[in-house]
């Protein structure tokens, strides 16, 4: 609070020292005016209460018209302010005389002439001039006022008069004050007119004086400056206060000397002292500081400081030159590197310097009158001289580069600079010599020309590199140039991957120097902390010479004793595309510094090759794509044109088993997949049943013997069951063996590129043909499903044809089975009926021919052969019965042929004679019958007929013979067969 008061009652500031001027005056008035009422105030009160509110509204009122013109002040509002507050100073005063005493009162009479005053102090001699007239005009508006009786008159003094008095009085008062007023201005001038040639004549010195006020707690500020401040500085007043003033721009080490005169100020001391400061461009300067302490009798303290600065940083800088030129000329022969040396025109040393020594191991007082042939073999001392005399003769400095060889032996180039001396004459009167070790250079030079060597190496490997070509043989060329050309033991080549943000491997080196394929190695550039550090800029560039314990590789690790090991970054453009890494772990040579400014130079053909082999890569790919379009727009119309004729050969009318092998065939040889399996949909147990496979060989097998439920999802029916949804539902997969995990031995097992696609005929699926490309790998191509997707609507109506027609067949079979099964057993009925016949009429024929034997036998009496005709007419008779009862079973079961039975051919044989006994003895016949026990399975009763059959036609058909036979047996062929 008691800053902001003192503060307040602060004049204010200002740029132009007039403006500063004229506030000063009118903040001492204005505040004068502030505090002057406050006593009046306090009389009325106590002396003339009766007056007080007439008191109190005058003050309220002359106190807000001085604090207004107050604020307005402060606001830097001068001139405005001052006019304001003259203005309303006479207007109050005005008012006062026309309400009270009109011009006998002290309003007009002593407020006026203060008014016309203080506008003479603020606003010159043109201000004073304007108030005095306008008091004029009041004051004879006031006379005029009370003549016409609008005012009460004065008893003692007459108003003309005491107007005109009154005019004098502030006319005059005008005129002293325009007099002071013009003294002061005249002043003013005579000072700025010294001021500006105190400032010309500090713009052609490079001084300049200041004034620096010091408050109580010890801070200073910087007041004002005049001269050469600008100039010496760089700063203007201001610049010079907001960059932190005196303190901000001394130079650090100068500190605390300054702190030394600021102590020693404050003691009342003056100073000279010399400091160093820093220029607005950054330049230190040397100045040399006179200041004189501003004392404060009263507060006993220092209150500012008045002083000159003198710029001395020339001469400091010539006083360090001629330090330095005579230090330099005091041990310019002791202390230059080189050797030097004085000889007079016989080759006699005159002086030598400190190095001399170095190379002879002489004293150098020692040295002065030999020559060289004293210090130095004979071959050495003779180079020397012939050098020297050569000097002579030619009168001119020469150059030599020789090799020298010091006091220790060491062999060394050294360049030798030989100047003859001349005396005042012109005559040759010596030499001088300065030899200086050029070892260094001359190993710099080989180091240039191995760099130029290195350089040549590295731009033919850039342009090996940077050849279009695909990026990789490009990392391949790399890899060559890094460990052929630029012979590295082991190299490796990451590539960065933008998009995963990783570094890809390419191509490494194994423990025996030789390229291994890494292009499936990857890991995240997060686990990579050598690759984020040199992908961070161009150039970078990571290089250790014990690699394996920095980064603590483990023992087995393939890095694990590496030492020198370096990692470049290859940039291509403002993007990293690459870090090469080398070491030389197999020889464990160093990395020398040509090779990794080789590498480092290269990793930017490296960069660019790399990305023009993606770019040519894309270009190329994006050239494939368009070709690969086209081919495959001519080979889905291939394909479709194939799919047409396939399916004219397929949807002919066939047998179901044609038809599934013409699919398989087509699917296999005309669309081109490795292997095809064929199911026909089973409705009735919701199943696929297998009908033709493809074994690992490409080669048809039947597998009709398998089928797979669909009644629940599982890996083997998923397949089937999502074509089976709707018509033209493909089921594709490019990991089947991943996705469906088959068993080691199953036949799906290993395959990858699998395809399902359901025939459907109308609206119902009827098979399910799948493919795949285990044999070859191979991808299944768009074409490939495509044509597939085709042929499938056309199998389905294949095998529903193949169906229909079978159905057509089988019952067209099945007709003409029964037509030739009547057509069979007509015949059979007829030849039945002719047996049964035949057969009944045997027996018959032989009662007959017994009948008559039984007569004769009768008639003979030989009963013997009665009894035996008998019992053959009774067992002709038991043979009938027997057919008869048979007959009569097979009428019962419905049909003629008995069940076989395993029957001796002897026993068929003699059933046989017995029926045909009696027509064999009527034609008196011999039979001859051959028994080898041969067995017959056959029907007996149906063969003792065909048998009696045979009898019967070899009697019917034997004609006249003397002695008629037949012969019944069986024998065997060649092939062992036995033949009846």
């Amino acid at each position: 609070m008691i800053a902001f008061i003192r503060n307040l009652l602060k004049p204010p500031l200002f740029e132009e020292e007039e403006k500063t001027h004229q506030a000063y005056l009118l903040h001492v008035i204005l505040l004068a005016f502030i505090l002057m009422p406050l006593p009046y105030v306090l009389y009325v009160l106590i002396q003339e209460p009766e007056d007080a509110n007439r008191a109190l509204a005058f003050l309220a009122v002359d106190e807000a018209i001085n604090i207004a013109c107050f604020i307005v002040l402060r606001r830097g509002h001068v001139r405005a302010a001052a006019i304001l507050h003259i203005g309303i100073m006479w207007s109050f005063f005005a008012v006062i005389s026309a309400t009270s005493s009109s011009i006998y009162g002290v309003a007009y009479l002593l407020g006026n002439g203060l008014v016309i005053t203080i506008a003479g102090i603020l606003l010159g001699s043109r201000g004073s001039l304007i108030m005095t007239l306008l008091t004029v005009l009041e004051g004879g508006s006031l006379v005029y006022a009370q003549y016409q009786g609008w005012s009460p008159p004065d008893i003692l003094d007459a108003p003309l008069q005491t107007w005109i008095v009154s005019m004098l009085l502030f006319m005059a008062g005008m005129i002293l004050q325009n007099l002071s007023a013009r003294t002061v201005k005249d002043a003013l001038q005579r000072a700025r007119a010294s001021e500006e040639r105190y400032r010309l004549i500090s713009r052609v010195s490079s001084d300049y004086a200041f004034g620096t006020e010091v408050r109580k707690d010890g801070t200073t500020r910087l007041s004002w400056v005049a001269g050469a401040f600008e100039e010496m500085t760089g700063y203007t007043y201001e610049e010079y206060l907001a960059s932190g003033g005196w303190l901000g721009h001394v130079h650090p080490d100068d500190r605390e000397r300054d702190a030394r005169d600021m102590e020693a100020l404050h003691h009342r001391q003056d100073i000279r002292s010399e400091i160093r400061t820093f220029a607005k461009n950054g330049e230190i300067r040397w100045e040399r500081i006179f200041a004189h302490p501003v004392w404060d009798e009263k507060e006993n303290r220092l209150i500012g400081i008045i002083g000159a600065v003198q710029d001395v940083t020339v001469q400091k800088r010539a006083e360090e030159v001629l330090r330095e030129a005579i230090l330099q000329q005091s041990a310019i022969l002791n202390n230059i590197p080189d050797i030097a040396w004085l000889k007079d025109r016989d080759g006699r040393y005159i002086a030598v310097n400190n190095q001399f020594y170095k190379l002879t191991n002489v004293p150098a007082d020692d040295i002065v009158g030999r020559t060289d042939f004293d210090l130095f073999s004979g071959q050495i001392a003779q180079r020397y001289r012939e050098g020297d005399v050569l000097v002579m003769d030619s009168r001119e400095q020469k150059v030599f580069e020789e090799l020298q060889t010091d006091r220790d032996g060491n062999t060394f180039w050294a360049e030798t600079v030989k100047t003859p001396i001349l005396n005042s004459q012109g005559e040759v009167v010596g030499t001088t010599g300065i030899s200086r070790d050029i070892t260094e250079r001359k190993q710099a030079e080989v180091l240039i020309q191995n760099r130029r060597i290195t350089l040549e190496k590295v731009i033919g490997l850039g342009k090996i590199v940077t050849q279009a070509d695909d990026l990789r043989s490009t990392v391949k060329k790399i890899w060559h140039g890094v460990r052929d050309e630029l012979s590295f033991d082991r190299v490796a080549i990451f590539l960065h991957n933008t998009e995963r943000n990783s570094m890809d491997d390419t191509f490494g080196t194994n423990s025996q120097g030789e390229m291994v394929d890494e292009w499936d190695i990857w890991f995240p550039l997060s686990e990579a902390a050598t690759f984020t550090q040199v992908l961070q800029k161009p150039d970078g560039i990571y290089f250790s010479h014990n690699y394996d314990v920095e980064n603590n590789i483990a023992e087995g690790h393939e890095m694990y004793g590496v030492k020198d090991y370096v990692a470049v970054a290859a940039w291509a453009g403002d993007k990293p595309v690459a870090v090469l890494c080398a070491d030389h772990w197999i020889s464990g040579r160093p990395i020398t510094a040509e090779q990794l400014e080789a590498l480092r130079l290269f990793s930017g053909y490296a960069g660019l090759a790399i990305e023009n082999a993606r770019l040519h890569e894309k270009i190329r790919d994006e050239l494939s794509l368009e070709t690969l379009g086209k081919e495959r727009e001519e080979n889905r119309r291939a394909m479709l044109e194939r799919v047409v004729r396939i399916s004219q050969s397929v949807t002919e009318v066939y047998d179901l088993q044609t038809t599934l092998t013409r699919i398989w065939r087509s699917v296999r040889n005309d669309l081109g997949f490795d292997r095809v399996g064929i199911y026909l949909y089973n409705a009735q147990r919701h199943s696929m049943d297998g009908t033709l496979g493809t074994n690992n060989q490409g080669e048809m097998i039947d597998e009709s013997h398998t089928w797979i439920s669909l009644k629940q999802d599982d890996r083997e029916s998923r397949a089937f069951l999502l074509v089976l949804e709707k018509p033209d539902t493909i089921y594709v997969t490019r990991s089947f063996d991943t996705e469906h995990a088959p068993p080691k031995d199953h036949i799906m097992s290993g395959v990858e590129e699998f395809a399902a696609i359901a025939a459907w005929a109308g609206e119902k699926p009827v098979a399910a043909i799948c493919v795949d490309h285990r044999m070859t790998g191979r991808r299944i191509s768009d074409e490939q499903l495509e044509g597939l997707r085709l042929f499938a609507g056309y199998a389905a109506l294949a095998i529903e044809n193949a169906k229909l027609n079978e159905a057509i067949q089988s019952e067209l079979i099945q007709r003409q089975r029964f037509i030739e099964e009547l057509e069979t057993k007509n015949a059979e009925l007829e030849r039945f009926t002719y047996t049964v016949s035949h057969d009944l009429k045997s027996p018959l024929v032989t009662i007959v021919g017994f009948l008559r034997y039984l007569e004769k036998d009768a008639e003979a009496g030989d009963f013997v052969k009665f009894k035996r005709d008998l019992w053959r007419i009774e067992h002709a008779v038991g043979k009938m019965h027997n057919l008869l009862k048979d007959l009569l079973e097979l009428s019962r079961v419905g049909r003629l042929i008995n069940p076989p039975s395993e029957v001796a051919f002897s026993t068929i044989v003699k059933d046989a004679l017995e029926l045909v006994h009696g027509e064999i003895d009527d034609e008196n016949i011999l039979i001859e019958f051959t028994n080898r026990d041969a067995i017959v399975k056959c029907d007996h009763v149906r063969i003792v007929e065909v048998m009696q059959n045979l009898i019967e036609n070899a009697i019917k058909f034997m004609g006249d013979q003397a002695q008629p036979r037949i012969e019944i047996g069986s024998f065997e062929d060649d092939k062992g067969t036995n033949v009846f």
